[in-house]
């Protein structure tokens, strides 16, 4: 096993330090650089004794053990590349990549022969959504017919100590817009029923907010089985947050609402609750399960469970909506 003492952080927002606190509470004694290419104050750099740098070439030299890439989602290419070359193991936050250009450039690499990489999908390891996919594979609801997935919420609440108009999301050139942003629900889709080969999408700005990024979006998606029909329909708009999934099969539905904390399972007389345990729903206790998988594959040299082509064909299913969207 492989000891970490140090760490390169790049990008000091939320979700940055959201992955330094954890890594801090898993590993006490590890040692921090943040690449940062704002001058945005951040406490918890200071709380950390963490070293400061502005460029790539000085957090490489530095000679980190892994890195985190929690930069915008527009920077993500040329860092991944940089870690990438200098061979240093890291976890990249979502979406891997926001254009078809730098999809088709990485689709050359060989990440077998990468250090270890992990994409930051951790919606897949919340509890209820584990189960979600055993009881499919056991077919509770028999065959799968139909499917639904719904997220959104209201856009300046996302981020409360940040003006929402010039944040990434409001940006599509910085990687913004439901379509990425959300691509949890993407994932999640893919991570339930596999790749998809039919594609039809509208979406658009369509709100009252003050961005140049698609705030609506529904999806249409045709599994390479051929055997369902899926719809995504997320959103900034929602005043209230929601994250809901129907499943529809020919012997009953399961219903997960992870805003409400809920599972069930839906027959013709009954209403059956599969889970409620709060703790199955615990989605920032998912970073710290990714994370500590993450740091425990580094140590040992063992391939995560997503890792970076994993982000890649949820990034390039994103992508082509997108694209079938016409945006």
């Amino acid at each position: 096993m492989i000891q970490l003492n140090k760490v390169l952080i790049i990008g000091s927002g939320s979700i940055g330090q959201r992955h330094a606190g954890n890594i801090k509470s898993l590993i006490p004694d590890i040692e921090f650089m943040f690449l940062k290419r704002t001058e945005t104050p951040c406490e918890l750099i200071r709380e950390l004794g963490a070293k400061v740098v502005s460029d790539m070439y000085q957090a490489i030299n530095w000679g980190p053990d892994f890195a985190i890439i929690s930069s915008p989602s527009s920077y993500h290419y040329a860092d991944l590349l940089s870690l990438i070359s200098s061979k240093i193991p890291f976890y990249i936050e979502k979406p891997v990549v926001t254009s078809r250009l730098h999809l088709e450039e990485l689709s050359i690499i060989d990440i077998e022969s990468l250090p270890v990489t992990m994409s930051g999908c951790n919606l897949r390891f919340l509890p209820v959504v584990v189960k979600l996919r055993q009881l499919l594979d056991e077919k509770i609801i028999g065959n799968v017919v139909r499917a639904t997935f719904e997220a959104g919420q209201w856009l300046p609440d996302w981020r409360p100590n940040q003006n929402y108009s010039t944040s990434y999301s409001a940006s599509s050139v910085m990687g913004g817009g439901v379509i990425l942003d959300l691509i949890h629900e993407v994932d999640i889709a893919r991570f339930l029923f596999g790749e998809f080969s039919e594609i039809h999408a509208f979406a658009g700005k369509f709100s009252s907010l003050n961005i140049q990024s698609e705030d609506t979006a529904c999806i249409i998606l045709r599994p390479t089985s051929g055997k369902l029909l899926l719809s995504i329909n997320i959103d900034y708009v929602s005043r209230k947050p929601k994250r809901k999934y129907e499943i529809v099969g020919d012997k009953g539905s399961i219903v997960l609402d992870i805003t409400n904390n809920s599972m069930y399972l839906v027959t013709q007389s009954d209403e059956i609750i599969l889970d409620n345990d709060s703790l199955s729903f615990d989605i920032p206790n998912t970073y710290i399960t990714s994370m500590t998988e993450f740091l425990k594959a580094v140590s040992s040299g063992v391939k995560t469970s997503q890792d970076l082509s994993e982000g890649l064909l949820s990034a390039e299913l994103a992508i082509k909506i997108k694209e079938a969207a016409g945006l």
